[in-house]
């Protein structure tokens, strides 16, 4: 498989193709443009860099506590696994985590999901 921009002309996927144009699978200069751009936004955050590393080890102990909290009992692990990258992410850029049982953490996770679940089904 070809690295960046070689593959850059790939099949079209609802999700990812909608009205206005997004950073992830639109072609062209105006694509390279908004990718530079939100790299580098990205970068400010500590994309990177250490600090993401030091964010995803916080996070670690309470993912472990988490799986240690069910054992003996049938669980999915895509909730916490979801949870847990998702409050990397919101460390970074809010500088703050959300525990695994915030009501407002929770509903704010569904609606992402729903929403990938509808735009992926156009």
């Amino acid at each position: 498989m070809l690295p960046g921009w070689g593959v850059a002309n790939s099949p079209a996927r609802p999700l990812l193709c909608s009205t206005p144009p997004g950073i992830v699978a639109f072609n062209g200069q105006r694509c390279r443009t908004l990718r530079n751009f939100a790299l580098g936004a990205l970068k400010e955050f500590g994309l990177g860099t250490r600090t993401i590393e030091d964010r995803v080890l916080e996070e670690a102990p309470c993912l472990l506590g988490e799986f240690q909290d069910s054992v003996g009992a049938p669980f999915d692990p895509r909730r916490l696994l979801d949870n847990a990258v998702s409050n990397v992410m919101c460390s970074v850029v809010f500088e703050n985590r959300y525990g695994y049982e915030d009501p407002e953490f929770l509903r704010l996770l569904d609606l992402f999901n729903d929403n990938f679940c509808i735009m992926s089904s156009r």
